[in-house]
């Protein structure tokens, strides 16, 4: 038992280390050291920060996760990889890289999920939350010069990071799509929390506080998935029978603002002007974005590129990596990417232009390997599985794919410790 409990405890400080290191590396590097050698080194480490999982598998209670379908997926994108149409090894390499290390951590995940129990994790996941949403208030108040503020691409500051006179926050993030990513652990981390029995109260204040972590982003982005996460909590943790409490708790939250607001007076003004000011610019910007029609594209022909495909290899791509932005800075850009007629912006369609409709069906074949793995409910993990397939980055965006696997494992966990304990409540008692 001592050494099933030792297990239990390495591979929770791996998980808890992965979301340390993804959460607060930003920082470093923005307000750390200034060297390029340890940006680089911090970017490599967060890109291969899924296989640090393999490390454990020294330990012989350790089941390995090369299945026969992550063998071929594995050998899939080295054929891919390697095609004679990639400009170097190295896009070859860090294409492999990025396009293996999420589906790495859940076959792990799910050959070895009896030793994965995140419950005496809970409360540093919250803190730590807590503090990053503290910390974009705080920056949101401050003047894009400051030192919160700061990007290691200083020029990112000129134009994006911005809504009016109001920064794009940040975080610890060392740049917007960062601390955009965050909300998809902190939103599947409230759904573990709620399936846990936390109090409705407690998910509502805590999802309405990350509600205005996602408009000080200013980011369709984080804010979209966020809402829609939120709508499958709400469908599947509470539904119709618990709607009055719901309703209770929310007036609860309410009748207390306005009793803290009434005894603390101007200091809670102030804090409700910010608020309603990040509300304003993320609306302002957003019907922008509407007018010129970018919104609705962005939304409703996100497979567009997919469908209608406009590249001269579907079949295998032009290589791994080609479109990665981390390696074509460096070592450069393909003619095939340069010449591709369009943007390539959309995950999909790069997908296809790296490793062809081979790569994209076989990536759709592992999602309906993660459906059918998950204990979610199926309606909502179809639909958030569906959701993530087309629209969230878990490719070309390292954050994205590193909170989007550790809160599938939260959540996951989260239903099979509820489903035991109804287990071991309804076993009968013997004399």
């Amino acid at each position: 038992m001592d050494k099933q409990n030792n297990i239990e405890k390495k591979v929770r400080y791996v998980a808890v280390f992965i979301f340390l290191f993804t959460t607060f590396s930003g920082a470093i590097r923005k307000w750390g050291i200034d060297s390029s050698l340890i940006n680089n080194i911090i970017l490599a480490v967060q890109l291969c920060i899924a296989f640090f999982f393999l490390f454990l598998l020294k330990n012989k209670n350790v089941r390995s996760p090369f299945k026969p379908l992550l063998i071929a997926y594995i050998a899939l994108l080295i054929l891919l990889g390697f095609n004679p149409m990639n400009l170097t090894v190295f896009h070859s390499i860090f294409g492999i890289i990025i396009h293996l290390g999420m589906w790495l951590a859940f076959f792990f995940y799910f050959e070895n999920r009896d030793l994965f129990d995140f419950k005496s994790s809970y409360k540093l996941f919250i803190a730590i939350c807590f503090v990053e949403l503290i910390l974009g208030f705080v920056q949101y108040t401050l003047p894009p010069t400051h030192i919160l503020n700061k990007y290691v691409n200083e020029t990112a500051l000129t134009d994006i990071a911005t809504i009016g006179n109001s920064v794009r926050v940040t975080g610890t993030f060392s740049y917007l799509a960062g601390f955009g990513s965050f909300f998809i652990f902190y939103s599947l981390l409230l759904w573990s929390l709620a399936k846990s029995g936390y109090s409705s109260i407690k998910i509502i204040f805590l999802y309405s506080f990350g509600m205005i972590g996602c408009f000080m982003s200013g980011s369709r982005s984080a804010l979209y998935p966020y809402l829609f996460i939120g709508m499958l909590i709400f469908y599947t943790e509470y539904g119709v029978k618990k709607l009055f409490g719901v309703i209770t708790s929310t007036s609860l939250i309410i009748l207390f603002t306005i009793g803290i607001t009434y005894f603390l007076g101007e200091r809670v003004t102030f804090v409700s002007n910010v608020i309603n000011k990040s509300y304003e610019n993320f609306e302002t910007r957003r019907t922008i974005n509407k007018d010129r029609g970018e919104e609705r594209g962005r939304i409703l022909k996100t497979l567009d590129g997919v469908i209608f495909f406009k590249g001269d290899y579907p079949e295998i791509g032009v290589g791994l990596g080609a479109t990665y932005q981390g390696v074509t800075a460096v070592w450069g850009t393909s003619p095939y990417v340069i010449n591709y007629p369009g943007f390539l912006e959309e995950e999909p369609e790069r997908i296809v232009v790296e490793g062809g409709f081979v790569l994209f069906f076989f990536r759709l074949i592992l999602f309906i390997y993660l459906f059918n793995k998950l204990s979610i409910p199926k309606v909502p993990k179809a639909f958030f599985l569906g959701f993530s397939f087309i629209f969230l980055s878990l490719v070309f965006f390292t954050y994205s794919a590193t909170y989007f696997f550790l809160g599938l494992m939260l959540l996951d966990s989260a239903y099979r410790s509820t489903k035991k304990q109804l287990e071991t409540a309804n076993q009968p008692l013997h004399e």
